[in-house]
């Protein structure tokens, strides 16, 4: 019973502060837009290509939910190995 209590309690604040805009819940304002965050709490993703780790760019503000490649060498790269 002790161990499962942290696990519950991380998973019951995660959902709180995810709230209703998703895993970027916190760092973006009603309209989806980034407010003001620190470099260090910025989100990542990995690059389907290369796997390399990228983070978050004001120029991607609007499609950070389609975004898949760290850079336009590897967009090409994807796009060329799904014809």
């Amino acid at each position: 019973m002790g161990r499962q209590l942290p696990t519950l309690f991380l998973v019951i604040l995660l959902r709180a502060r995810s709230g209703s805009h998703g895993i970027l819940g916190s760092l973006t304002d009603r309209t989806g837009h980034m407010r003001g965050v620190a470099k260090a709490n910025l989100p990542a993703r990995i690059c389907a290509v290369c796997g390399r780790l990228f983070v978050w760019r004001k120029k991607w503000e609007r499609d950070w939910q389609h975004v898949k490649y760290c850079s336009d060498a590897c967009r090409r790269k994807g796009a060329r190995s799904e014809r």
